[in-house]
């Protein structure tokens, strides 16, 4: 339960198994906050959109404690909200570029 234990091990030692662990955690929330926006309206606000990312996470992380199945950390939850939030943000990046696309284009009909 050591807040940031994986960063401080990729930063002393084993690079290659911290830095996979910590990107493969990220990669696994960027879809969620990718299209939990295109799903729903309301998720178009980004702090609703980390906030949901968070709470699953912490509900993946509860469920890994009580069942004994997996490994409980802390830097999980930090690494899986951070996924969401390059989701959300990609998710904006998109949509704007689209809605350029789609003003460009009307205007040369």
């Amino acid at each position: 339960m050591q807040p940031f234990r994986e960063f401080e091990a990729m930063m002393s030692g084993m690079h290659f198994f911290w830095f996979k662990q910590i990107f493969l955690n990220v990669l696994l929330f960027v879809p969620l906050g990718f299209l939990l926006p295109m799903i729903h309206t309301r998720f178009r606000n980004p702090i609703l959109t980390v906030a949901t990312g968070c709470v699953f996470s912490c509900f993946i992380e509860i469920t890994q404690y009580i069942t004994g199945r997996g490994l409980t950390e802390v830097d999980d939850v930090i690494t899986n909200t951070i996924g969401a939030a390059v989701g959300v943000a990609m998710y904006h990046i998109v949509s704007k570029i689209y809605q350029v696309y789609q003003y460009n284009r009307e205007r040369t009909l």
